[in-house]
């Protein structure tokens, strides 16, 4: 298990990347979409808290918030000993 957080300034810049507007319909409607992040936000916590006990026996979070998708890439391939591609 996975669990990846950011700082919701940075989910909201995310939100509005060529990549996700690319390969999300549902993003492209920006003025919805940001209203939803925010609904969501508040309604519900999507994120576990620091320390807080969870039932997965591999478990890994990562704020990924200032970290490039290669090196957080890089940090799940570590942390459960993931072979690298053989090219």
């Amino acid at each position: 298990m996975v669990e990846l957080c950011a700082d919701f300034e940075e989910r909201l810049v995310r939100n509005k990347s060529e990549n996700r507007l690319l390969h999300k319909e549902s993003k492209r409607n920006l003025e919805w979409s940001e209203a939803e992040m925010r609904k969501t936000s508040e309604k519900y916590r999507l994120n576990s808290y620091d320390g807080e006990s969870l039932p997965f026996e591999n478990y890994i979070k990562i704020d990924n918030t200032t970290l490039a998708p290669d090196e957080v890439a890089k940090m799940i391939q570590t942390h459960f000993a993931i072979e690298g591609r053989k090219e």
